[in-house]
């Protein structure tokens, strides 16, 4: 199960997942920022890749466990529906949106 958590996470939160990546990694490497483009060799790269995602590993299901949805998910929702989502809130559990997640895909005969 705490697999299948770690997998699901990336998904409940792609959208702010995508847009952290952007800000960040642009703030690295752009003349704005810190203007690392071109400074940093390959073996380097590997370890600010590995950072940001064990980071986005870490935060995720601890946002997951207190928010039903990330805050980019919960506003593209609000605008989508006109309202504030609900089925979000706060979430006892990762195992719970897991176990969710498991029955939706035995539902449709997904693997």
């Amino acid at each position: 199960m705490a697999d299948e958590a770690v997998r699901a996470v990336g998904g409940w939160l792609s959208t702010i997942t995508c847009l952290f990546d952007s800000i960040l990694c642009s703030t690295l490497f752009y003349g704005y920022g810190l203007g690392l483009y071109g400074k940093i060799h390959r073996p380097g790269l590997y370890m600010i890749v590995l950072a940001i995602w064990a980071f986005q590993l870490w935060i995720s299901p601890i946002w997951l466990a207190r928010f039903g949805y990330g805050p980019a998910e919960w506003l593209w929702r609000s605008l989508t529906y006109g309202n504030q989502p609900t089925g979000g809130g706060l979430v006892k559990s990762i195992s719970q949106r897991c176990d969710r997640l498991v029955l939706t895909a035995e539902r449709w005969g997904l693997p």
